[in-house]
């Protein structure tokens, strides 16, 4: 019997997802979480190495727009500014009405957070 697939297989050929064992989808799917923070990482040092304004979804520079930070996060939008109005995100810095986000903050932010 081959073995079952492993995270880089998969990614190859997400079709062999039937081929993973029912005891063995908690760890792939853990797996998959770290690697989607490592990617939303490198997206954002990519993203700052673009001249402000040439990357969508940026507000200038390396600021990210809350539509960014939910989407790396998985959070409501809604939830982000209520969380950043209370001042319980670190990464999240007011200017007058704007909310900004620091790109290196939130992803410390969430390595403390999902253990990664």
């Amino acid at each position: 019997m081959p073995a079952p697939p492993d995270l880089a297989a998969l990614l190859a050929d997400p079709a062999r997802a039937t081929d993973v064992p029912a005891a063995e989808v908690p760890k792939l799917i853990l797996q998959c979480s770290a690697e989607h923070h490592r990617l939303a990482a490198l997206e954002t040092a990519l993203a700052s190495r673009l001249a402000p304004g040439e990357c969508e979804g940026t507000v200038t520079g390396d600021a990210l727009t809350v539509q960014d930070v939910a989407r790396r996060t998985g959070m409501s939008v809604a939830w982000l500014y209520r969380q950043a109005r209370a001042r319980r995100l670190p990464f999240a810095r007011r200017h007058g009405r704007r909310i900004k986000f620091d790109p290196i903050g939130l992803q410390r932010w969430l390595d403390r957070h999902r253990g990664g």
